[in-house]
């Protein structure tokens, strides 16, 4: 019974631990199919960021801490940026990497960062 209490408050303590953290979520973009300001908007890109048109997330996991991210992708001659969360697993910065992936040549970088709104250009 002891072990089992001590589980629940070391699980309670973990739950209390998790922080909000606000960032700008979307994907974008391609004229190839519908605006749409979460999936594909014109607004994500770096060449065309403005924030008063993206979504801002306010992500609160009680177990996990996140980070805002930037992943940014050539993936055969397109280029695609997703803003979002991710597992705080990444150091802060920036990494660049090209992969060939089934023919296709993809070439991205992923940012991450740990403050509020971060993950804008």
């Amino acid at each position: 019974m002891r072990q089992v209490c001590g589980v629940l408050v070391l699980l309670l303590g973990l739950l209390a631990t998790g922080e909000a953290i606000k960032c700008y979520t979307c994907t974008g973009y391609s004229s190839n199919f519908p605006e749409n300001s979460m999936t594909n908007n014109p607004h994500c890109p770096d060449l065309n960021f403005d924030a008063s048109l993206v979504h801002v997330s306010d992500w609160d996991s009680p177990l996990l801490h996140e980070v805002c991210s930037t992943i940014s992708a050539t993936v055969g001659g397109v280029e695609v940026t997703f803003r979002g969360t991710l597992v705080d697993a990444f150091p802060d910065g920036c990494s660049v990497t090209s992969v060939t992936i089934m023919g296709v040549d993809v070439n991205g970088s992923l940012c991450t960062c740990k403050e509020d709104l971060c993950n804008a250009p």
